[in-house]
């Protein structure tokens, strides 16, 4: 397969993970894309996923983070052994 053909299978994924998810939390939430206003309820519940769901993915991305572990040093070695391999760019 080639990287043309990897990106796009990734991206039609990729999109359709996140229609997934934003259906499935705008039901969370009580939202109706058929109602001329929304309750006072959906709407607090909208807000807070607003701040919920960011905030839980950011923590996850500084869990995963916290301990990777490339300094300086490490970063130019791998840089080094891959200009060694392909060629400076």
């Amino acid at each position: 397969m080639t990287r043309i053909a990897k990106a796009a299978v990734t991206a039609g994924i990729t999109i359709s993970a996140i229609r997934n998810w934003v259906r499935v939390s705008a039901d969370w939430v009580g939202f109706d894309g058929n109602a001329a206003t929304q309750s006072a309820e959906t709407l607090n519940q909208l807000r807070i996923a607003d701040i919920v769901i960011p905030a839980v993915t950011a923590a996850l991305a500084i869990l995963v983070m916290w301990n990777y572990d490339l300094t300086e040093e490490k970063a130019r070695e791998i840089k080094e052994e891959l200009e060694a391999r392909r060629g400076a760019l």
